[in-house]
C-alpha cells in the first residue's frame, strides 16, 4: 500500500569536546598589582597571599584555585519522514533535538 511512497532519513552526530578557559582577569589583575607584593604569605609558606582590598586579589591563587574547564557533550539527532501522496505533492516531517552535557 505504502510502496514507494513514505521515506525516512535521519543523522545522529555526537562529539566530546574538553574546553580550556582563560581568566584574562587575573592578567589584568597582575599588571595593576604591586610587583613587590609576595605571591606567597610571609608567615606560611605553604599558603598564597591573600589581598584584602575592593578588586583586589591574589591572581596567581585564583588561576591555580579556579576550574578551568569544562568536558562537553555535544548531541545533534534529526529525524526526517516524507510522504509522497501525489507525484508532484508530498508531505514531510522533521524532528531534530540538540543538547549539551558537562
Amino acid at each position: 500500500m505504502l510502496d514507494g511512497k513514505l521515506e525516512f532519513s535521519g543523522n545522529v552526530s555526537q562529539r566530546f569536546v574538553k574546553e580550556e578557559y582563560t581568566n584574562y582577569a587575573a592578567f589584568n589583575q597582575a599588571v595593576k598589582l604591586n610587583p613587590t607584593i609576595p605571591i606567597m604569605d610571609p608567615n606560611d609558606a605553604t599558603k598564597y597571599n591573600f589581598l584584602a582590598g575592593y578588586d583586589t586579589y591574589n591572581p596567581v591563587a585564583d588561576l591555580l584555585a579556579r576550574e578551568n574547564g569544562a568536558d562537553q557533550n555535544y548531541s545533534i539527532v534529526d529525524l526526517n519522514v516524507k510522504l509522497h501522496i501525489l507525484k508532484n505533492l508530498n508531505t514531510e516531517l522533521k524532528l531534530a533535538r540538540r543538547g549539551a552535557t558537562c
